[in-house]
């Protein structure tokens, strides 16, 4: 997630995976649905690096996190 200030980042990031849990209890699946639902909610990994689309450098070393965050 691109964001200009980490902190609210963060909040938003952790707003987003509690609104999450919440949709999926709300599912109430059985069996393997709930099973793929869970397996699939504990690889969710919602990272966050700092972007300021007014600064070419900023753009350039938001690009440069997302790839080693990424990258094999």
């Amino acid at each position: 997630m691109a964001c200009r200030n980490m902190k609210r980042a963060d909040a938003a990031r952790k707003k987003l995976l509690e609104w999450f849990d919440e949709e999926l209890k709300r599912l109430g699946r059985e069996g393997e649905d709930e099973a793929y639902l869970r397996s699939f909610r504990n690889e969710c990994n919602v990272k966050i690096a700092e972007l300021d689309l007014a600064n070419f450098d900023s753009v350039s070393e938001f690009a440069a996190t997302v790839y080693r965050m990424y990258a094999a």
